[in-house]
């Protein structure tokens, strides 16, 4: 007997359409509850990703924080004590795992004062600088250094301050807005140090950072500085430090900077809480998955079985022929398989669907997660199909024989 007329016998002897309406409701369930599983895993992986830093432009390999000591309220102004932070303290930052490293400002121990003179701009005050490892800063401009020999220093410049002159100092003062390009064209003068000993340089800035709240000139200048114009002066231990850290959303991390009274930026909190209500929602969404997967799958194996049932004397009688029970196994689970991969199919364009749709979504929050499902998503598709696929055929194994 040719392959494919008996074929054709054996499906109609072993699986009959008739109830076959039954068959519609489970396959829903399961592909609903695929569906709605890959996107709890959609959610939770892209957000996760988006509050890590991963996506930011500015940080491709990790996230930066800057961090302080709380200021202790409860002592009188005049006899409160430097908030520094230890060598042990910095020590156990480095520990964590999330924290991958450190750097310390360095602050100018010596007096500083920047003025400018121009045709309808005037001003001299005293300024702060600081310094920090150049592996910390973003946008390092390439003429980024500075030598005792040198008497322009260079500067880079929070663009927070310049968002504060343009739109807080300028409008009250009647002086003209800046723009980047502008600003870095002019030169200022920077007097350092005090009597005798003080000496003055031209400073221009060089570059802005969106990552750093500061005024920051290279380091070489802070110790030249230091040693020259503070000799006497013993180098304190940092008021602040800059972290690199993987995930900054990390409810370890969070945790840790509370309890150790370690301030930070609000992004951090922002972050944390969003990830808690991340994991509720995923949580929930995981629930009602599985639900729907038990209950598509007691009805598809019921149905499964009732198939079988229907087939028992025509198995016997097949079995009698020459038929071996393992032979009608296969034959059975072979149409089992195309619904079943027919079904996780159809969930997994669902969940490419909704991957699109939540990335644009997230665009509009300024949360950048990737078009396309992650590894996790087919990880889980394939653990789905795997289990549905074995408890199948284990059924229809015990039915035929």
């Amino acid at each position: 007997m040719k392959q494919r007329p008996r074929r054709v016998i054996l499906r109609k002897l072993l699986l009959r359409r008739r109830g076959n309406k039954r068959l519609w409701p489970a396959l829903l369930s399961l592909c609903m509850g695929t569906v709605i599983l890959l996107y709890a895993i959609i959610l939770y992986a892209g957000f996760r990703d988006a509050l890590s830093g991963k996506y930011d432009k500015s940080s491709i390999d990790g996230t930066y924080l800057t961090i302080s000591k709380q200021i202790d309220a409860d002592q009188e102004i005049t006899k409160q004590k430097p908030a520094l932070f230890s060598n042990t303290e910095i020590r156990a930052l480095g520990s964590l795992p999330v924290v991958q490293d450190i750097g310390m400002f360095t602050s100018a121990r010596f007096p500083v004062e920047v003025g400018f003179r121009g045709d309808s701009l005037e001003f001299s005050t005293r300024l702060f600088i600081e310094s920090v490892p150049d592996r910390f800063i973003d946008d390092k401009p390439l003429d980024w250094y500075w030598q005792y020999t040198t008497k322009e220093v260079p500067v880079i410049v929070s663009t927070e301050f310049l968002n504060l002159y343009n739109y807080g100092y300028a409008p009250n003062q009647g002086v003209p807005q800046l723009t980047r390009g502008t600003i870095q064209t002019l030169r200022f003068t920077l007097k350092v140090g005090t009597g005798n000993d003080a000496a003055e340089y031209t400073a221009r800035v060089a570059g802005f950072s969106h990552r750093i709240s500061s005024i920051l000139v290279p380091q070489s200048f802070i110790t030249y500085g230091n040693r020259h114009f503070a000799p006497q002066q013993q180098e304190p231990q940092p008021a602040r430090l800059i972290l690199k850290v993987t995930d900054p959303s990390s409810y370890m991390l969070g945790q840790y900077l509370g309890e150790a009274g370690y301030e930070t930026n609000n992004e951090l909190l922002r972050a944390n809480r969003m990830r808690t209500l991340l994991y509720g929602i995923t949580l929930g969404m995981s629930l009602l998955a599985v639900v729907l997967l038990l209950m598509g799958l007691s009805v598809f194996t019921l149905f499964t079985e009732l198939t079988i049932a229907r087939a028992q004397y025509n198995l016997q009688l097949l079995v009698e022929l020459g038929y071996s029970p393992r032979f009608l196994s296969r034959f059975i689970f072979r149409r089992y398989v195309f619904i079943v991969l027919g079904v996780m199919t159809a969930a997994g364009i669902a969940a490419i669907y909704a991957q699109v749709q939540t990335a644009k979504a997230a665009l509009e929050m300024e949360l950048y997660i990737a078009r396309f499902p992650g590894w996790e998503v087919w990880v889980a598709l394939g653990i789905v199909t795997a289990v549905l696929l074995l408890l199948v055929k284990r059924k229809i194994d015990k039915g035929v024989r």
